[in-house]
């Protein structure tokens, strides 16, 4: 585990050391060869770990290696989805993103209202921008010959919601800084808020250390940074989608559940592309257990997943329930003119009219 500022140019502590476990045939000359910057040697290796002999490492056990020392060259990450509006700033320059683009360190993303955009890191692991949010890719590097990745990423606000891939032997370098607090990670899935005088974190898998704190985070707990305050508590479970409808045929879209899990005082509720968790395509925070959006009407009908979580009384976001919601909205019904709803006829006809549907030329009566 790195502890923040692990990624800084001239490291002050041990604790900005990087981790590598041992494989079967490696020797400290070929490590040295794989991930050490010329100028240094395997000789200062040996003296560091205290290792007796160079060519006989025991395979499992770890081996230090400052980040200073490493080889590095510069990173880039891709962008694997984009909906909205969302901007990528370059220096004084601003533009659209666009899938596909290469983000280099330096760059900073902005996202407008019901906006997100998905990245991809070297080694696979994947940051979602989500809306109103404004995140800078700090540093982008990749160390060794392996190209294993080292990010550094400032929230500035909003969210960011991370996830880690994991790697037993070589572990990725991931930091996170907001206003209030320095998270340090390995392989995880964790999500950040910040606004105002307060920043947010919960981890979902794994773990990750936050300056100010002695022990990690664990997986299903939540931190609340406010100045120098660290509160660490546990997440509420994930909600119960039992009551949710699984089809909607009726714009605008409108999403019921029961109100749980208990404790919940709000719910996060998002909507995206069915199975893919990168491309975000409506988010809310709502106080009551349904969720309805009227840009929904700009969504084909088809497969989405709906993604729900209880908020506490704290803030904090807790586990997540998915289900898979089918939208067959269209043609959408018409409206009926006629008769007035409550009128008796009494002939031997009555007219019958609705409005006229381009999308619909027929019409099933009943």
């Amino acid at each position: 585990m790195l502890c923040a500022g692990a990624l800084q140019a001239q490291p002050q502590a041990a604790d900005a050391d990087w981790r590598y476990r041992i494989q079967p045939g490696d020797t400290l000359i070929t490590l040295t060869d794989t991930w050490l910057a010329p100028g240094k040697t395997w000789r200062d290796l040996q003296k560091l770990n205290r290792s007796p002999d160079p060519l006989r490492l025991k395979p499992g056990s770890t081996l230090r290696m400052p980040v200073a020392w490493l080889r590095s060259e510069a990173g880039v990450a891709e962008t694997v989805f984009v909906k909205g509006e969302v901007l990528r700033q370059r220096g004084t320059a601003a533009e659209a993103l666009a899938v596909g683009a290469a983000l280099q360190s330096g760059d900073r993303i902005r996202t407008g209202p019901q906006a997100s955009a998905s990245l991809r890191f070297a080694d696979g692991s994947r940051l979602l921008v989500p809306p109103d949010s404004e995140v800078t890719l700090a540093q982008l590097l990749v160390l060794g010959r392996s190209a294993i990745p080292a990010v550094r990423l400032q929230v500035q606000q909003g969210g960011a919601d991370h996830r880690v891939a994991p790697n037993a032997q070589r572990v990725p370098l991931y930091e996170v800084r907001t206003p209030h607090v320095n998270l340090g990670v390995r392989g995880t899935e964790f999500r950040v808020q910040t606004a105002g005088a307060q920043t947010r974190m919960q981890v979902l898998s794994g773990a990750v250390h936050a300056d100010g704190l002695g022990a990690d985070v664990a997986s299903g707990q939540g931190l609340l940074a406010e100045g120098n305050a660290r509160t660490v508590s546990a997440l509420l479970p994930a909600p119960d989608l039992t009551a949710l409808p699984r089809r909607a045929e009726r714009l605008p879209l409108r999403l019921p559940w029961g109100a749980s899990p208990a404790g919940a005082v709000a719910w996060r509720a998002q909507l995206f592309v069915q199975g893919d968790f990168d491309r975000l395509l409506l988010d809310a925070r709502v106080s009551e257990p349904v969720a309805s959006w009227t840009e929904a009407r700009e969504l084909p009908d088809g497969g989405y997943t709906l993604r729900l979580r209880g908020i506490d009384a704290r803030g904090q976001e807790g586990a997540a329930a998915d289900a898979d919601i089918q939208l067959q909205a269209r043609p959408e019904p018409p409206f009926i003119q006629a008769p007035a709803a409550g009128a008796i006829s009494y002939g031997g006809t009555m007219a019958l009219a609705w409005t006229r549907n381009t999308a619909a030329p027929r019409v099933r009566l009943q």
